[in-house]
């Protein structure tokens, strides 16, 4: 009886089948991954950037300047200024108010306006009546925020963030990211500078 053919060597005859490499979900899923990391890098890029654009500077200081940095006097008016900002976030409109170490309301809502800067370039400022009063645990917070437009809806926004019909304790922090939040909401930015009243 004769025996089942083989090469020489012996060995089992092969199949000439052409060979694929196998293509694993994993490797999908790494792509797909990749892809939506890639996207939400670029969406956080673009997001930090749009909000630099909308930042800016603000000082609070008394009329005349006090000698001593950070303070401001009592019996004095208070100025407050943008002092630095980017082309886009000055065709904004600002608008001030003076809040407590609270967080509750020092005066209303009101404009900022237009005056003469350095170099020619025109900032804009408020000037606030004397405080008259020491405010709770003697500190007082110059806020501006500046939005796309100062609509009554807009207004009401803004004081819905500030919350102004609430007596508020140590809430100031609060208070101020709200309003950033809005601001945002409303196509711009709010910054704040505190002083010491003495």
């Amino acid at each position: 009886m004769s025996s089942p053919s083989s090469d020489a060597s012996g060995s089992a005859p092969s199949k000439a089948t052409g060979y694929r490499a196998p293509v694993f979900a994993g490797q999908r899923f790494m792509v797909v991954l990749i892809l939506i990391m890639l996207t939400i890098a670029g969406l956080a890029i673009w997001g930090l950037r749009s909000s630099q654009h909308r930042r800016f500077a603000v000082s609070l200081s008394s009329i005349p300047p006090s000698t001593i940095p950070g303070i401001v006097a009592l019996d004095k008016p208070l100025l407050l200024r943008v002092d630095h900002s980017s082309p886009l976030s000055r065709s904004l409109v600002s608008l001030a108010i003076l809040l407590d170490a609270d967080g509750n309301p020092l005066s209303d809502i009101v404009p900022l306006q237009a005056a003469p800067g350095p170099k020619g370039v025109p900032i804009q400022q408020v000037e606030f009546p004397p405080l008259g009063k020491l405010p709770v645990r003697g500190r007082v917070s110059g806020l501006v925020m500046r939005v796309e437009n100062s609509s009554p809806e807009t207004i009401a926004k803004l004081k819905d963030a500030l919350e102004l019909d609430k007596v508020k304790s140590h809430q100031l922090a609060r208070v101020f990211t709200r309003t950033i939040v809005t601001c945002r909401e409303l196509g711009g930015h709010a910054e704040q500078s505190q002083r010491e009243v003495k």
